[in-house]
């Protein structure tokens, strides 16, 4: 007799997050062309449930905050300004927990679906250029959770993130048409740590910190007008770096 499986609980959660970004562009011989760096506000909120003996899970989150632009002009020269920055995504995960002495592990697959807006403000002469990502992360990891009579709940979580069908829109300006172009699939990793904080019947409140890092290469050039004719646009090979901690919350 097969039995097909069974939801025995849903479980929402909230998660109020401060992230910190470090994002970096190079050209083809390693040199750094800009970057970007400062503080970002989050939010996510994801439900999970457990059809024996998978854990599945969807979620969304938004982050969004004003960071330190600095790089170069079309022309080469120093320019430093201010982003106003938008992350957009959701996603589903599929783990399968199973029990080593007093370790739970869970493999997890999870692909999420990412937008970013990068909206460069204007300084000076420079006008303010705006560009919109988005692009796949597929994300398998593995996760630890320990529970000992001293250790309640703790657990570290170990993954690779995989870029896949990039796509970045420039928006056209006063001088320059609009034109798409797309980043090609790069790999990066993350790790995430929680720990049981607070736990009643009703609810229970998880600390967290987690590093994410994805990468993308170079783009193939495209053409685009503008004032003073052709101009050949591509995006450079780019690295994403997140730090983020925050509080969660269980119902």
């Amino acid at each position: 007799m097969t039995l097909s499986p069974t939801l025995f609980a849903l479980e929402y959660k909230i998660a109020p997050q401060l992230h910190y970004l470090d994002y970096l562009e190079v050209d083809e011989q390693g040199n750094t062309l800009n970057t970007e760096t400062g503080w970002l506000k989050g939010l996510d909120a994801s439900v999970t449930g457990l059809y024996h003996p998978l854990k599945i899970q969807s979620h969304i989150q938004l982050l969004q905050g004003t960071v330190d632009y600095q790089g170069h002009t079309q022309s080469g020269q120093p320019h430093q300004t201010r982003t106003k920055q938008i992350y957009f995504q959701y996603g589903i995960s599929a783990g399968y927990a199973f029990r080593v002495a007093n370790l739970e592990l869970t493999p997890t697959l999870a692909l999420d679906k990412h937008y970013w807006r990068r909206d460069i403000q204007a300084k000076g002469l420079v006008s303010q250029l705006t560009e919109d990502y988005q692009w796949w992360l597929i994300k398998p990891s593995l996760k630890a959770n320990i529970k000992t009579a001293n250790l309640e709940d703790f657990s570290i979580q170990l993954g690779i993130t995989k870029t896949l069908q990039a796509a970045m829109r420039v928006h056209a300006t006063r001088c320059t048409s609009a034109v798409t172009v797309y980043p090609k699939s790069d790999t990066g990793w993350f790790s995430r740590i929680e720990m049981l904080a607070h736990s009643q019947d009703t609810h229970k409140v998880v600390a967290f910190i987690e590093y994410k890092q994805w990468n993308m290469k170079r783009s193939d050039s495209k053409l685009a007008n503008s004032c003073i004719g052709p101009l050949s646009w591509s995006e450079p090979t780019n690295k994403t770096q997140l730090w983020s901690a925050g509080i969660r919350f269980n119902f």
